[in-house]
């Protein structure tokens, strides 16, 4: 089933209000989960599955598929590898506006619906199209597509499509969170980025 975006989003109601405190959550906690060192627990001592010694982690990926030279389709693609309890997963890609329009932003898994304002949609000054979801139950699949958007490039130079503001501790604009024994964490490595 696809869920299509228009301009100016959708409103959750009271999921929104839901989705807030679930992020506020996750940064006070995460923010707690550093050590004295400045580097967090997480990165120190990698995030173990309870039933195993394997280190959880989750990569997010961007998949062109090209009409021509000049235009395609994008696909932001979660890789779970693990089947990681995934809760939520926020995402947002970097574009040069000077460079390539985007367009027909496409939400494709409707488990994430749970939004918070601002958090889906594309941003065509500023240069970014953004999608920060949760779900209210745990995302296992070891492939989740997040999203999926149109883009035409503006001239015959290369341009980068960049994941925005990782940061290890989970408080950046790219992340995806599971819930470890109930404390919220960041198991997306750093992720690529591509060229048009």
């Amino acid at each position: 089933m696809k869920y299509t975006l228009s301009s100016t989003g959708t409103s959750q109601g009271s999921g929104i209000l839901k989705f807030l405190i679930v992020f506020s959550m996750i940064a006070v906690i995460l923010s707690s989960c550093e050590s004295s060192d400045g580097v967090s627990k997480v990165q120190k001592h990698g995030l173990k599955h309870s039933a195993s010694a394997e280190v959880l982690t989750a990569d997010i990926k961007l998949v062109v598929n090209s009409v021509d030279e000049k235009s395609g389709t994008v696909d932001v693609v979660v890789k779970n590898p693990q089947s990681s309890p995934i809760q939520s997963a926020r995402s947002w890609v970097r574009f040069d506006p000077e460079a390539i329009t985007v367009s027909n932003l496409v939400l494709r898994d409707t488990r994430f619906s749970l939004f918070a304002p601002d958090e889906q949609g594309i941003d065509i000054n500023r240069g970014f199209i953004k999608f920060g979801g949760a779900s209210p139950e745990s995302i296992t699949d070891t492939e989740i597509m997040l999203m999926s958007f149109d883009y035409e490039k503006l001239g015959d130079s290369d341009t980068v499509l960049t994941f925005y503001d990782w940061k290890a501790k989970g408080d950046g604009h790219t992340a995806v969170v599971i819930l470890n024994e109930n404390i919220p964490m960041n198991i997306l490595q750093v992720p690529s980025h591509i060229t048009l």
